[in-house]
């Protein structure tokens, strides 16, 4: 459902709905490491009271030290039930060990959350 004049907005990491309604998020990282064998995970927290967030999804990934640049990809999901757009918010996080870090490119989508609204709340 595309939604005129609408869409996430963030701010300082923050996501803000654009209406109520339940919906499917997603977040995905895309991991560098350049040294020894590395766990990597991504992580959904959520809060209903724009203040205290909690985790309402984590994915773990593990690194095999195969080469000098050895990669890996870790995605989660949940859904949301966004009953007010005001306190219902989501943030993400991504945790690694080591030399590990988020890879980035400049022509292709490596890191990114996706948010599709599946109908009302």
């Amino acid at each position: 459902v595309l939604i005129p004049n609408g869409g996430m907005t963030e701010s300082g990491g923050i996501f803000t709905f654009p209406s109520t309604g339940i919906y499917k998020v997603e977040w995905q990282g895309y991991f560098e490491d350049t040294g020894s064998s590395a766990t990597i995970s991504t992580q959904i927290h959520v809060t209903t009271d724009n203040n205290n967030y909690n985790r309402r999804a984590h994915a773990i990934n593990h690194i095999s030290n195969i080469s000098s640049y050895t990669y890996g990809f870790v995605a989660t999901q949940t859904f949301v039930d966004v009953t007010d757009t005001s306190n219902v918010k989501v943030k993400f996080a991504v945790s690694s060990e080591g030399s590990t870090s988020l890879d980035s490119s400049s022509s292709e989508n490596r890191n990114c959350a996706t948010f599709i609204r599946l109908g009302d709340t």
